[in-house]
């Protein structure tokens, strides 16, 4: 399994469509189990679908590090992750005062250093399906500041019997370079 995991992110970052990293994320969060620090770094499609009005379909690569604390049952624990995700945002063109608006939703593949995150609570499986909603914006002269709200779920998809997921309510703040 660790083969395969290795073998699946190491096509995903070569099927990137660009080398140069484009932005890198900051985020923090909490959820029932646990709380969460991500650090990710970003690169943006060249495609955009449906330019005609103000809003636009877009995208980028999301390559995340992660670490969780869990804040059950003793004894707490500390899991390590790595994931990628293809990311769709829809956004609207910037207007006053160069803020544009965006909803947008990702889902990725990810391998954590272990599954217990405290005591009780067993994820069931060290690699994690992890898909998020969120809303945000970007501002500034070139739209480079980004912060949003996100809602991330990560659970194994029941490829092991136990699988309870747990969810993450994320504030993300992120720079595009």
């Amino acid at each position: 399994m660790k083969r395969i995991t290795g073998i699946f992110f190491l096509c995903c970052m070569v099927s990137a469509p660009a080398y140069a990293v484009d932005g890198i994320a900051f985020a923090g969060g909490s959820g029932s189990d646990a709380d969460l620090a991500t650090v990710s770094l970003t690169w943006n499609w060249d495609k955009r679908w449906f330019t005609e009005g103000d809003w636009s379909l877009g995208g980028y690569w999301e390559l995340s590090g992660t670490a969780w604390k869990g804040d059950g049952p003793r004894p707490e624990k500390e899991l390590y992750g790595i994931g990628i995700a293809p990311v769709f945002r829809f956004q609207r063109n910037a207007f006053a005062n160069s803020i544009s608006p965006y909803a947008e939703v990702g889902v990725g593949a990810y391998q954590f250093s272990g599954k217990q995150i405290h005591g009780e609570q067993s994820m069931g499986s060290r690699f994690e399906f992890g898909t998020h909603i969120g809303l945000g914006m970007t501002f500034g002269d070139r739209q480079q500041f980004d912060v949003s709200y996100r809602i991330q779920h990560f659970s194994n998809a029941g490829i092991t019997s136990t699988n309870p997921g747990i969810n993450f309510n994320e504030i993300r703040i992120g720079y595009h370079f």
